[in-house]
C-alpha cells in the first residue's frame, strides 16, 4: 500500500477578531489560520494495484486469460448482494499475481443471475483476488474486491485448494467518487499531463499517514477522476509536478469527504515556490504573494513582501490591505486597460487612459464605475448599431448572457429614451442576475471554487450595499482566501 508520510494538516486558528487602523497599523497579533507542512508521499506501491488498471476483463490479452498448466478443476462461486437482497448483472473476475505483483492469470468473467449467484470454474489451485464489478449506476459503475476496505481498496487473497470449490460471497458496498481538475499557479494553462500525476489518499488515523488510494495523469484540460471510492471524511489529492520552473515537486488538496453514490467536487493546484523573507512567516509570505498575483498578475519583490507582511502580522485587516490594492494606480492602469479592451475592443489611447485614471484619483469614479461608463458611452452604442434596440440586445448578451425577447427590446429601449443609457446600464449592472454572475466570479478568482447557495445570496445583498470593490476586499480578506493561498504560493 502507498503511503504518504504523516501529514498534520489541521487548521490551527489563534483568536477571533482584531482591529486595524486605515494605515495597516494595528498591533493586535496577528490571528490568521495556519496550514502546517504537507510531507511528500512516500512511493509503496500496494503489489498488484497497477497491474490491474493495465488488464481490466474487457482489454486482457489472451496470454493473460489462459489458464496455468496445473490441473484446473477448482472453482470459486458464491453469491452478490447489497444492502436490499441479491443483485443480478455483476460481472465478477478472479486474478493471480506472482510474489512481485505481476498479474499471472485472468478467468473468464461471469455474470451473477437473478439470485445474484456466480460461478468461475476450471481454475487451479492457488491464491485469488476476486473483481466485482457492476453497472447499475451509469453515473457510477464501481469495481470493488473481495475484502476491499477505505484503507485496502485492492482487497485481499483468499486460497483455492486443488479439486475443491469454495464458496465466496461478497456484500457490495455503496462506493462514492471524486471530480476535480489540477492547476498550475500563474501558468497560463493547464499542466501537461505527462508531468503530473494526481494521487487520492485516505487519512489513516492509527499511522498518521494518507494511504495510497489511487493514482492517474490528467487529463489535458488538467481534469482527473476516480471513482469506486469508499465514503470516508478525510481524502486529499495529492499532485506530483515532475517538470521545470519555480514550482515545488508536491502539491496536495485540502481536505474533503465522500459520501455514498455521489462523486466529491475538489482541485488541486501545483504550488509555486516563492524564496523565504527574513521576518515573515511562511504564511504571510504566501497571502502576499496570493494579492500580488490576483490584484496585480505579478509576484512581490522581497522588499513588497516585508512591507505587507510586517502590516499583516501585526494585525492589519486584510479587507483594508485588498482594498489598497483595489485603489492603486497598477490595479487601476489594469481595469482601465481590460476595459478598453472587452468591452470596446480596442487598445487604449495614452490620453484616455490617463484621463480616466485622474477621474479615478480625484474620486470623480471608482474603480468598479470604468465598465459601466464604457457600456454607456457613444463609443460603444456606436459599435453596437447606433440604436436603442441595437444597445440593449448587446448589454443582454453582454451582461446577463442570454438574448431577451422582442419586447425586453422594446421595454429596455423605450427606458433608453426615458432616462438615459447610464441609468439603464446601472439597472442591469445592480440586478440579482448579473451580481450573481459576478460575484460566482469572484468567488472562482478568490476562493477557487463556486458560492454555495446561502453564501451567494449574502454576497449578492453585501455587493448591493458596498460595491464591487468591497466585495472583492472582503473575499480576498476572509481566513478562507488566507488559508487558499497557502496551498497556492509555498516556500517548500
Amino acid at each position: 500500500m502507498k503511503k504518504f508520510t504523516a501529514v498534520i494538516a489541521a487548521i490551527v486558528i489563534v483568536g477571533a477578531g482584531f482591529v486595524a487602523t486605515p494605515a495597516y497599523a494595528a498591533e493586535s497579533p496577528d490571528p490568521r489560520p495556519e496550514v502546517a507542512t504537507v510531507a511528500p508521499p512516500v512511493e509503496v506501491t500496494p503489489p498488484h494495484a497497477r497491474e490491474i488498471q493495465a488488464h481490466t476483463p474487457a482489454q486482457a490479452d489472451a496470454g493473460v486469460q489462459a489458464a496455468p498448466d496445473a490441473a484446473s478443476d477448482a472453482s470459486i462461486y458464491g453469491q452478490v448482494s447489497d444492502a436490499d437482497g441479491f443483485v443480478s448483472g455483476v460481472i465478477v473476475t478472479a486474478f493471480q499475481f506472482d510474489a512481485k505483483g505481476k498479474l499471472t492469470f485472468q478467468s473468464a468473467s461471469v455474470t451473477t443471475d437473478g439470485t445474484g449467484a456466480y460461478t468461475i470454474e476450471g481454475l487451479a489451485a492457488g491464491n485469488y483476488w476476486l473483481e466485482f464489478e457492476e453497472h447499475r449506476n451509469p453515473d457510477m459503475p464501481s469495481w470493488q474486491w473481495w475484502g476491499s476496505d477505505t484503507f485496502n481498496p485492492y482487497g485481499n487473497w483468499f486460497t483455492v485448494p486443488a479439486h475443491a470449490g469454495v464458496r465466496t460471497d461478497f456484500t457490495l458496498a455503496d462506493l462514492a467518487g471524486v471530480k476535480g481538475s489540477v492547476t498550475c499557479e500563474t501558468c497560463a494553462g493547464a499542466p501537461d499531463p505527462s508531468l503530473v500525476t494526481i494521487y487520492v489518499g485516505a487519512y489513516n488515523g492509527s499511522t498518521d499517514t494518507y494511504d495510497f488510494i489511487d493514482s492517474e495523469h490528467p487529463g489535458a484540460d488538467g481534469s482527473f477522476g476516480f471513482d469506486s471510492l469508499f465514503p470516508f471524511d478525510d481524502y486529499r489529492i495529492f499532485a506530483r509536478y515532475t517538470g521545470t520552473g519555480p514550482f515545488n515537486e508536491y502539491s496536495n488538496s485540502e481536505q474533503f469527504a465522500m459520501t455514498a453514490d455521489t462523486f466529491a467536487a475538489t482541485s488541486v493546484n501545483i504550488t509555486r515556490h516563492v524564496d523565504p523573507v527574513s521576518g515573515i512567516r511562511p504564511s504571510v509570505n504566501s497571502n502576499v504573494n496570493a494579492f500580488y498575483w490576483d490584484y496585480l498578475t505579478r509576484l512581490p519583490s522581497s522588499s513588497d513582501v516585508s512591507f505587507w507582511g510586517a502590516q499583516i502580522q501585526r494585525g492589519a485587516n486584510l479587507s483594508i490591505i485588498a482594498a489598497g490594492f483595489v485603489s492603486s494606480d497598477e490595479y487601476r492602469y489594469i481595469r482601465i486597460d481590460n476595459a478598453y479592451r472587452t468591452i470596446l475592443g480596442r487598445e487604449p489611447d495614452a490620453a484616455g487612459r490617463l484621463n480616466w485614471l485622474t477621474g479615478m484619483r480625484g474620486g470623480v469614479l471608482t474603480t468598479d464605475d470604468i465598465e459601466t461608463t464604457f457600456y454607456a458611452s457613444d463609443e460603444y452604442y456606436l459599435q453596437h448599431g447606433n440604436s436603442n434596440r441595437g444597445f440593449t440586445e448587446a448589454i443582454y448578451r453582454t451582461l446577463l448572457g442570454r438574448d431577451g425577447t422582442s419586447s425586453d427590446y422594446d421595454f429596455w429601449s423605450n427606458l433608453v429614451v426615458k432616462n438615459g443609457r447610464s441609468w439603464v446600464i446601472h439597472q442591469f449592472w445592480d440586478s440579482q442576475e448579473t451580481i450573481s454572475a459576478r460575484v460566482s466570479g469572484m468567488y472562482k478568482l478568490y476562493l477557487g471554487r463556486t458560492p454555495d447557495a446561502a453564501g451567494l445570496a449574502n454576497w449578492v445583498g453585501i455587493a448591493l450595499q458596498i460595491g464591487d470593490s468591497g466585495l472583492r476586499a472582503g473575499l480576498s480578506g476572509s481566513d478562507e482566501y488566507f488559508v487558499r493561498s497557502q496551498f497556492r504560493f509555498r516556500e517548500e
